[in-house]
């Protein structure tokens, strides 16, 4: 439930729905540029779902996606 708040919320400040591999490419690129701080590309396709894997961010990511809002 948290991690789809935090989905739509990124989603609603970048303007962008992300659902392939280039998008979340490009969304890992973005966050750091803005954060100065690294999320891989793979995990970012495991937060949205676009990887099946079980899965939960660690503390870590989620601080830099809630500092990257």
């Amino acid at each position: 439930m948290k991690d789809e708040i935090l989905i739509q919320r990124i989603e609603e400040v970048t303007g962008q729905h992300y659902d392939s591999p280039k998008d979340f490419n490009q969304l890992s690129e973005l966050i750091f540029s803005k954060t100065e701080e690294m999320v891989s590309p793979t995990t970012l396709k495991r937060i949205w779902g676009y990887l099946n894997s079980v899965f939960s961010p660690r503390s870590y990511t989620l601080d830099v996606l809630s500092r990257f809002l």
